[in-house]
């Protein structure tokens, strides 16, 4: 089998509506003779084309255009003089439809095949059967010039006009053709009808011009244009209006052509050239571009494949940079292969029998690209497509050869393993969100903040047990001074006691009051003294240290080293100037500590050595039994002082704790508010599937924390504490905080400590990612849907552009899914992403209409390859009709399309189901 470039249908110009010199109706094409016409001509053409390097000038097919004759058409393809970049040349043989009405003819064309050419004069131009005075189809220009000037009814007008008004009567019924293409199948086959819509010279002007009608009421008139429209394959028309609307593009506009019209109607244009000047060049460049093999049987194609095969407009459908595609494939000697293959920018598919060597093929491509080497299992034998990769080398659209480029490959069931698995789904659906820069950020935020409001929630925590510590405490010394309304009592029974001793010793009792005032006084100043005295043994300790520490500045991850270094000696000197003042501060303060500590000594000594003092003091110490109660009633009274210092002290820890608990529980709640956030941020829609993020409370995770840290010996509220949370009452979780502290209802191996910051630090709330499709949920689709779900998003939610490389999605998906969804979203993709597929489904071959079909062979002694090679390979397009008659080689027998027919299941139905579809036979 031969190797040679075909890389299937391609979008090339097409001319279908050239005259040459001579044509039969206003030739304007100037010459000194007729050599000299025709060959100006020629040059004009080729010049226009060049080398065929210039896409927007690289025509390969002409429709040689002629009124009720092919002899120019012959005279062409016999001169043999235009490019070799012209594939093919085909006659375009044009008719005027009547009568009708008055100045208002219908041009109807008639494409053949040149395959029937030589058949022609008697299939088709002896048929004709003309309704005016003369049946002759091949009429000489001297006979037009007598008829038109007949016609006419003067012999006072020039030549070339009268030539115009003769070929005008030469007019055909839409019975009398309908009935030659009916009366022969074998040349309607071989036919494209197209009728011009032009409301000059069109089937438009049938009911655009109703005051030339004559003898024909409305309803007749439409019935002639729907009967001209339903024989019609194609129309005429560069008009945008007359575009959209044969192809059915409107509220309900399908229905209405299809009805009127027999099926939608691909629009063709040509550049209606009579002079050199005209020659492919149309009126406001729009130029007619086909996707199809430059062959009758590509034109066909057009027919079935209106919307997508063919566009009017100046520039190349379908751009694509050279660096985007894969263009070619060597599958360089061995005895496994040796061949080229050229790819197409669109849809290629690769079909075969088992083990032909389809996925063998797309797996060594995609073994090529590092980017791929993940989705490999690295301990699979693998050794086969290890070899055939070594024999592959791969070339993109610019020819240049480069593996670190990224590619899109999907294998065999990926989809269905990504969509049952929930860890393969969120982390697919993870990397294709997080394709956005912008919603990236949204995650990374969300972790900065989940991470700091644990780390909050923990330091929190550790301060709330130490204040849980310094609590009990306190508890116990206040508990250790005793009942406070016992030593009230005996206060006040102490003080009665000493009241009775004074009146019956008679001592001053203004003396004793005043000895008890400077007594509290100096209590007061030995007070003040000691506090003096401890912050002047803290402030010294200062002094020994640096104060102000600082982290090193590494967080800075982007900050260039020279100013790293600047920016550190910085702070350094900062911080040494810092400390310095504050030391100089700190031993000013000493100073005037000290010098407080001395005038508060001076002053207490000033109290104990005055004579009030003296004089109280001598009273008690002669009254050994007053002084003994005095001492006992100081004791008593010192109690009741700490026993109201702890109580407050106490009060002070318990807003403390409160407060701590109150700060827990808010930001255990923050958990809650941030998957809220990123609920309301992670919300858009891509092409009909809506992404978004959910989540739950994941009341599992938490019971069996729960359960393994309580003693269920101690405690049965295990039920109840999932409600307290998830409610966020606050006042129970208060509550359940204090008696897990209080109570030891916790396992031995669980400190309260641990399980309160785990309990609490801890995010139970877990985001999910979901997405919604048709009104269905991911978790409620079939898994077919699922698949082609997932498929989908890799086709068209990826922003990359590369090409996308997929083995037998079919395996993952369901019919329904295959039919209605895959192929109508392959058929969208293609345009804007180069696809490679492997498949044994027709629906997908045909329907999805690819580009480019490659066959894949495996020898065998009755699947023949030449020269021996284990795996080969046959591309061309769905229209190809390339194959070999006397032939061993298995690949040669057939065309494309025989061989989709032979090797899928459904092969043929699903050529007839389309032929069927766009009402061609």
């Amino acid at each position: 089998m031969n190797s040679f470039i075909n890389k299937g249908s391609e979008w090339k110009r097409w001319e279908f509506h050239l005259h040459t010199p001579f044509t039969q109706k206003e030739d304007r094409y100037s010459g000194i003779n007729a050599d000299d016409k025709w060959e100006k001509f020629y040059s004009t053409i080729n010049n226009y084309i060049g080398d065929g390097s210039n896409s927007l000038h690289s025509i390969v097919a002409i429709g040689i255009t002629d009124y009720l004759s092919i002899e120019n058409y012959l005279k062409v393809v016999s001169d043999n003089k235009l490019s070799k970049n012209i594939k093919l040349v085909f006659p375009n043989v044009e008719l005027r439809m009547g009568p009708i009405a008055k100045g208002s003819p219908v041009n109807i064309h008639c494409l053949f095949s040149p395959d029937i050419v030589n058949d022609l004069e008697s299939q088709f131009f002896a048929n004709l059967k003309f309704e005016y005075k003369t049946s002759l189809y091949n009429a000489t220009k001297r006979d037009l010039i007598r008829l038109g000037k007949d016609f006419n009814g003067t012999t006072e007008i020039s030549d070339e006009k009268a030539q115009q008004i003769g070929l005008e009567q030469f007019v055909i019924s839409i019975e009398t053709l309908s009935s030659i293409f009916k009366n022969n199948p074998q040349l309607r086959e071989k036919t494209i009808i197209v009728v011009s819509n032009n409301s000059k010279d069109g089937a438009s002007g049938v009911t655009a011009h109703s005051e030339y009608f004559t003898n024909s009421s409305a309803s007749q008139l439409e019935a002639t244009r729907r009967n001209i429209y339903q024989l019609s394959n194609m129309i005429f028309s560069s008009n945008e209006k007359d575009i959209k609307y044969f192809l059915g593009e409107g509220v309900d506009c399908i229905n209405e052509v299809q009805k009127k019209c027999g099926s939608l109607k691909p629009c063709i244009h040509g550049c209606d050239a009579h002079c050199y000047e005209k020659i492919f060049e149309p009126d406001n460049k729009r130029y007619c571009w086909i996707k199809a093999d430059p062959t009758f049987e590509g034109l066909k194609q057009v027919l079935y494949e209106p919307k997508d095969r063919v566009k009017i407009q100046e520039g190349q459908p379908e751009y694509r940079a050279d660096y985007s595609y894969i263009s070619k494939i060597e599958l360089q000697g061995s005895s496994y292969w040796n061949q080229d293959l050229y790819l197409n920018k669109n849809l290629n598919v690769i079909i075969g029998g088992r083990s032909t060597g389809k996925s063998a093929l797309l797996t060594s491509i995609a073994r090529k690209f590092k980017s791929n080497l993940e989705n490999f299992d690295k301990d699979e034998d693998k050794n086969f497509i290890k070899l055939l990769q070594d024999k592959i080398e791969i070339y993109w659209g610019n020819n240049e050869q480069n593996y670190e480029k990224e590619i899109c490959f999907i294998e065999q069931n990926k989809m269905i393993e990504i969509a049952q698995n929930k860890n393969n789904k969120n982390k697919f659906l993870r990397k294709i969100i997080f394709e956005d820069e912008e919603r990236k950020k949204v995650f990374d935020a969300y972790d900065v903040n989940i991470s700091d409001n644990k780390i909050a929630i923990q330091n929190d925590i550790t301060k709330l047990f130490i204040e849980f510590d310094k609590e009990k405490f306190l508890l116990d010394e206040r508990q250790s001074l005793g009942i406070k309304n016992e030593i009230e009592f005996e206060v006040k029974k102490l003080e009665n006691e000493k009241k009775e001793l004074l009146l019956q010793s008679q001592i001053d009792e203004n003396v004793l009051k005043k000895f008890d005032e400077l007594q509290k006084q100096v209590i007061i100043l030995n007070e003040k003294e000691q506090k003096l005295n401890n912050t002047k043994n803290e402030f010294t300790s200062l002094l020994s240290i640096y104060i102000f520490n600082y982290q090193n500045i590494s967080w800075l991850s982007e900050i260039d080293r020279d100013y790293e270094d600047k920016l550190t000696n910085k702070i350094n000197e900062l911080y040494e100037k810092v400390n310095k003042d504050l030391k100089d501060f700190i031993s000013l303060m000493l100073t005037q500590i000290e010098n407080n500590i001395k005038q508060l000594t001076t002053k207490k000594n000033n109290i104990i050595n005055s004579a009030d003092y003296m004089k109280g003091k001598q009273c008690y110490e002669n009254n050994v039994k007053i002084l003994d109660i005095d001492s006992r009633l100081k004791e008593e009274k010192k109690k009741l002082v700490q026993i109201e210092q702890k109580e407050k002290q106490l009060i002070i820890e318990k807003n403390l704790i409160s407060q701590l608990q109150q700060d827990i529980i808010n930001n255990f709640f923050l958990f809650k508010k941030e998957n809220d956030k990123l609920k309301e941020k992670i919300h858009f829609n891509n092409d009909a599937i809506e992404f978004l993020v959910t989540y739950s409370f994941n009341s599992e995770k938490f019971n069996n924390f729960l359960n393994s840290s309580f003693d269920m010996r101690k405690s049965n509220s295990v039920d109840n504490i999932v409600k307290i949370f998830i409610d966020e009452d606050i006042e129970k979780l208060i509550e359940f905080i204090n008696n897990i502290n209080n109570e030891r209802i916790l396992k031995s191996t669980v400190t309260e400590e641990n399980f309160i910051k785990i309990l609490f630090s801890t995010n139970w709330y877990e985001y999910q990612y979901d997405i919604i499709y048709e009104n269905d949920s991911f978790s409620q689709m079939s898994p077919g849907k699922q698949a082609f779900i997932i498929l989908k998003l890799l086709l068209n939610v990826s922003t990359k552009g590369c090409p996308i490389l997929i083995d037998q999605p079919e395996d993952s998906l369901d019919n329904r899914s295959i039919y209605h969804e895959l192929v109508k979203y392959i058929r969208e993709t293609k345009s804007k992403r180069q696809i490679i597929l492997v498949t044994h489904n027709p629906n997908i071959v045909v329907g999805a209409d690819a580009e480019l079909v490659i066959v894949a062979n495996q020898h065998g002694s009755t699947n023949k390859n030449s020269n021996g090679y284990k795996f080969q390979y046959k591309s061309g397009s769905l229209e190809s009709d390339s194959k070999e008659k006397d032939t061993d080689i298995t690949l040669d027998k057939m065309n494309i399309r025989e061989h989709i027919c032979d090797i899928l299941e459904g092969g043929k139905e699903a050529f007839e189901r389309r032929e069927k579809k766009y009402g061609f036979k």
